[in-house]
C-alpha cells in the first residue's frame, strides 16, 4: 500500500490494525516513519513493563522506552494517560511537550457540604476538557480522523465483512484490503467530482460501488490476444480492425454472478456459480451479485 512513497521519509499513521512493532520495522527498512497504536499485536513490543508503570498524575502523563541502534534512537514505545491507558509505536516523532487537546464534555457540579442531603444533585454542566499530550501524540490524532473516517466507509457502508462470512484468516485479510481499495476508490471519485460550487456527487455512495461491481465482474480486459503473423491486404486488415472494436465492445460488464463454476472434490465440474456465500440478502448461494 506504501511502496509508491519508499525512501520519502513520510510519515505512516496507522490503526491498531496495522501497528505492530514488525509494522514499524517494516517501514523503517523502507525509509518511511511510522506512528500506530498498539492493542492487541504486542510481540517484541514492553506491554508488560509499559502496563506495570505507574501514571499517577492522572491525565496527560506519559512514560516511554526508547530502542536504540549504535547509541541512535530508532523506535519508541510509550504508554499516555487518558481516561485509561493508551500504548503506541512511533519511529516519528518524541515524547516532547506538543499541542493539548481540548474537548467538551459533561460534567456533575458538586454540591457545598453543608447543602448535603438538602438539595437534590445540580444538573451537569459541558465543561472544557484540557489533556496535555506529546508531540508524537499530536501527530497521530491530526491523522486518524480519517482513519476513522475511512473504516466508517469500509465497516457501516460497503460492509464486506458483514456480508462475506468466512473462517479462513488469509480471505478475510484479502476481503478487507479488498474493502480498502474500494473505499479509497469511492473517495478518490468523490474529490475529483466535487469542488465549493457541487459539493454533492452525481453518484451515492451505494450507488458507486455498484457501479464499481459492474466493472470488475467478469471482464475481459486483461486478456492476451495473440494472431498469427501473417501478410494480409489491406481488406483483410480493415476487416480484422473491426472485429477487435467488436471485442471490445462486446465486453461491457454485466451484473450478475460469475460464470465460472464449482468442482467438488473429485474435481467435477458442479452447477453451483463459483463464489461466496452472502448472509445479509440470502443464505443460500446467490445467483446474482449482492445489491
Amino acid at each position: 500500500l506504501v511502496l509508491p512513497w519508499a525512501n520519502s521519509q513520510r510519515g505512516v499513521c496507522a490503526d491498531s490494525y496495522f501497528a505492530s512493532v514488525t509494522s514499524a520495522e517494516e517501514m523503517m527498512q523502507i525509509g518511511l516513519r511510522f506512528i500506530g497504536v498498539v492493542k492487541t499485536a504486542t510481540k517484541k513490543y514492553p506491554m508488560g513493563y509499559l502496563t506495570r508503570v505507574e501514571l499517577n498524575e492522572g491525565r496527560g502523563q506519559r512514560v516511554g522506552v526508547v530502542l536504540k541502534n549504535r547509541n541512535r534512537s530508532t523506535m519508541l514505545a510509550y504508554v499516555w494517560m487518558d481516561r485509561d491507558r493508551r500504548y503506541f509505536i512511533s519511529t516519528a516523532e518524541s515524547l516532547a511537550e506538543g499541542k493539548p487537546y481540548s474537548r467538551i464534555r459533561w460534567r456533575q457540579q458538586e454540591l457545598p457540604e453543608q447543602l448535603f442531603g438538602e438539595e437534590d444533585n445540580e444538573d451537569p454542566v459541558r465543561q472544557e476538557l484540557t489533556v496535555s499530550q506529546p508531540k508524537c501524540l499530536e501527530t497521530y490524532y491530526d491523522t486518524c480522523a480519517a482513519i476513522d473516517q475511512h473504516n466508517r466507509h469500509r465497516q457501516d457502508n460497503l460492509r464486506i465483512e458483514r456480508k462475506l462470512e468466512t473462517r479462513n484468516w488469509d480471505k478475510r485479510v484479502a476481503t478487507s484490503t479488498f474493502g480498502m481499495y474500494c473505499v479509497d476508490t469511492w473517495l478518490m471519485y468523490r474529490g475529483c467530482t466535487t469542488d465549493s460550487l457541487h459539493p454533492t456527487p452525481k453518484l451515492n455512495q451505494q450507488e458507486f460501488y455498484s457501479t464499481l461491481a459492474e466493472e470488475l465482474i467478469d471482464n475481459n480486459l486483461q486478456q492476451v490476444r495473440t494472431r498469427k503473423r501473417a501478410q494480409r491486404n489491406n481488406e483483410e486488415r480493415v476487416i480484422a480492425s473491426a472485429l477487435i472494436v467488436t471485442d471490445f465492445i462486446n465486453l461491457a460488464p454485466q451484473l450478475r454472478a460469475t460464470s465460472q463454476k464449482k468442482k467438488n472434490s473429485a474435481g467435477k465440474i458442479t452447477k453451483h456459480c463459483s463464489q461466496g456465500r452472502c448472509k445479509v440478502c440470502y443464505k443460500g448461494r446467490p445467483t446474482t451479485i449482492c445489491s
